[in-house]
């Protein structure tokens, strides 16, 4: 770099690898919980050896005996060893520090230029004599944005992860989570359509008996909505999060939730709403439309089969999980007040606890658009056969609206920023949805028979929403991909004197001085 932008190049930023310390930290951070947990009970004990003694004082003028409490001793026994860890956490967490920032990582690092000119050149794509192979330069992410677990990675681990991830990633997209949940939502119609003699799968215990209805209600309404969502909210975002983490091919934190909205919207589409659609049909007709090769009238007729389960799954969310985020912004602390209630999780013992249960959370964008464009694809693929469909959607796009602005202004802590890009891609992902509306739309209209009208709007749609993804990318997207200003810190970008300060801004939290857990330095 020095020989290719002499005097231009200020200084070469080394970047760390902070993982084993953010590990030590994470143990020192159970640490000091289990330290909290046993200073609680060992002052509830002497609360209550306190009482004991003056029961006893009591007592004995009686003539009678009080044991003494028992367990203060195993427990301050069990707080000395903890003491002892912690001690021992904190010297290992020392040395780990500072072997981290004496060995930087020799796969990636940070230029810092004094002029904007000799940065845009270094951030145009391929330095070096071997293009892709020698060196590799992007603009560096914002410093609250860095990735480093990423950075750390090289093309060969990345290879290698991706090969060994591939299997992972088919598995968690062709789970039949929907068509499961199509099946429960037409259970009672694949089971009670017709009579005993025209079919095979009839049950007269199920479909005759009054008490029934209340299970079919629960089976057919309730449970596949629950399991949906509970699938949709924390099965696949954390899955996704973590297979896509281990490739470390997303050097920010933005381009780590890119990667994790394109997979949950490949997932939404694809597994939730068109192997729920397919889930009714595969019960009865699947088999039959194969053999025949109807595929496409299959999916047409499959369509109003279907629809009582995504018009419920729109009207739950639309009046119940909008409004509930309200009261209980998090889906992770829902999820764990859940388990709390039950006893399947710990209870909270001490001020930190319940200081960790409530801290403000982080917004996580990924996580949410494929849910909006779930309802959003529900809405327009049966607009014309179940119009109320629209209405559903359109309430649930105004309580989304009113409880994610109270969300995003008033709980949610600011957060890094993808200077746009996260937009575009949501954008590309509404067009998608579009075209999968229009394929649906079509297969409706095959399913009537019509073959040349369904291919006309199928065609004419098509051309329609290229000529909206040729106007974005003329219009907006060249400005999304320049390089922002307000990336730019703020500093005197020019003087030589800023590096230090850039670097500290660019070390890991993990390898500052005081770094102490979660949220280090807080």
């Amino acid at each position: 770099l020095r020989n290719l932008f002499g005097d231009d190049l200020l200084a070469v930023i080394p970047v760390y690898d902070p993982r084993r310390v953010g590990k030590l930290l994470g143990k020192l951070d159970e640490t000091y919980g289990a330290i909290h947990k046993l200073e609680h009970r060992l002052g509830k004990e002497d609360r209550e050896g306190d009482k004991n003694d003056l029961e006893g004082g009591l007592k004995a003028e009686d003539g009678g005996i009080v044991q003494p409490k028992k367990g203060k001793k195993k427990l301050r026994a069990m707080l000395d060893r903890k003491g002892d860890e912690k001690l021992a956490l904190e010297m290992e967490i020392s040395a780990a520090r500072a072997h981290a920032l004496e060995n930087p990582v020799d796969v990636a690092a940070l230029a810092v230029f004094s002029s904007h000119n000799a940065a845009r050149l270094a951030a145009s794509g391929d330095i070096g004599l071997v293009p892709s192979i020698d060196m590799v330069s992007e603009w560096a992410p914002p410093p609250d944005s860095v990735n480093f677990f990423a950075l750390s990675g090289s093309k060969a681990y990345q290879r290698k992860a991706l090969f060994w991830s591939i299997p992972f990633f088919i598995a968690l997209f062709v789970f039949p989570i929907g068509a499961l949940t199509g099946a429960l939502a037409n259970l009672t119609l694949a089971l009670c359509g017709g009579t005993p003699a025209t079919n095979p799968i009839y049950w007269e215990a199920y479909c005759d008996s009054s008490s029934a209805h209340v299970l079919g209600f629960l089976l057919t309404t309730i449970v596949p909505v629950s399991i949906s969502a509970f699938w949709d909210t924390f099965v696949m975002p954390l899955c996704c999060q973590q297979l896509t983490q281990r490739l470390r091919m997303a050097p920010s934190l933005a381009e780590l939730d890119i990667a994790i909205t394109i997979q949950l919207y490949v997932f939404t589409v694809f597994n939730t709403f068109f192997l729920g659609v397919l889930g009714g049909a595969a019960v009865t007709d699947i088999g039959t439309a194969i053999e025949d090769g109807q595929f496409a009238e299959l999916i047409g007729e499959s369509l109003p089969a279907a629809s009582n389960y995504f018009l419920n799954y729109t009207a739950v969310h639309a009046l119940f999980t909008n409004m509930f985020r309200y009261f209980w912004p998090h889906d992770g602390t829902v999820l764990f007040q859940g388990l709390r209630l039950f006893r399947l999780a710990s209870q909270p013992f001490t001020e930190r606890e319940r200081w960790i249960i409530r801290s403000t959370p982080s917004f996580r964008s990924a996580r949410h658009y494929a849910s909006f464009l779930l309802i959003f694809v529900i809405a327009t693929a049966y607009a014309n056969i179940a119009p109320f469909s629209l209405p559903l959607a359109l309430a649930f796009f105004v309580t989304s609206w009113m409880a994610w602005k109270y969300n995003a202004v008033s709980f949610y802590q600011p957060n890094y920023e993808s200077s746009g890009d996260v937009w575009l891609v949501v954008y590309r992902c509404y067009v998608a949805t579009l075209g999968v509306a229009i394929v649906f739309h079509a297969c409706v209209i095959v399913s009537k028979k019509y073959f040349w009208q369904a291919g006309l709007m199928a065609g004419v749609d098509v051309v329609v929403l290229h000529l909206g993804l040729v106007y974005i990318r003329r219009n907006i997207a060249k400005y999304v991909d320049a390089f922002p200003l307000q990336h730019v810190p703020p500093f005197k970008i020019f003087d030589p004197s800023c590096v230090e300060e850039i670097r500290q801004l660019y070390t890991p939290s993990e390898l500052r001085a005081g770094a102490c857990g979660w949220y280090p330095e807080a």
